[in-house]
This record gives structure tokens, C-alpha cells and sequence, in this order.
């Protein structure tokens, strides 16, 4: 089933882009998606066919993702490490100042 295989390397490159973008909901639909026609592919899947190529091309496109999203967890976590600290300063210095 070569256009399913197609159509999940299609999905997992849109996936990798929407990752650059602020819509989290695009890029959770678009993981639902691949998922699906994963689903699809394995239940319709020809014993005939060598899937070691494609499965090592998405494999690989994998890899990127989690590594983009990796990179944002860590930007996340970061954020929200000097949102914290920012507003314990400002906890800390309203509660001596007796101000604000």
C-alpha cells in the first residue's frame, strides 16, 4: 500500500513543520491522524512487501520530531523556571516592602 505509506511520511513531515508553529491542536490532530492511517497500513499490510526502508524513514523522521519536541520541553521548562523565580522575587519583595 504505497500511497499509505506516502500519506505517513506525507503527515510526519506536516507534524515536524507544525511543531515551529503555536498551534498545539494542529500538531496533536496531525498526530492523531498518522496514527490512523498507521493503523490502517498494519491492518491492510502485504506480507509480500519489505517495509524496512519506510519503516527506517519514519524511524528517522521520528527521531527529529521527538528531538524538536524535546528542545521545546526544555524551552517550556526554562520559561517556566524564570516565570517562578520572577514571581517569588516579586512575592518576597511586596512581602517586605509591605507594598506594591
Amino acid at each position: 500500500m504505497p500511497d499509505l505509506r506516502n500519506e505517513i511520511i506525507r503527515l510526519t513531515q506536516r507534524i515536524m513543520v507544525s511543531l515551529g508553529g503555536e498551534d498545539e491542536n494542529l500538531t496533536t490532530a496531525l498526530i492523531d491522524e498518522r496514527r490512523a492511517v498507521i493503523d490502517k497500513l498494519i491492518a491492510h499490510r502485504d506480507p509480500q512487501v519489505d517495509y524496512s526502508e519506510f519503516v527506517k524513514q519514519v524511524s528517522e523522521l521520528d527521531a527529529q520530531i521527538v528531538d524538536a519536541l524535546s528542545q521545546h520541553k526544555n524551552e517550556v521548562a526554562e520559561s517556566i523556571s524564570l516565570l517562578s523565580r520572577s514571581s517569588k522575587a516579586l512575592a518576597s519583595y511586596n512581602k517586605n516592602r509591605g507594598e506594591f
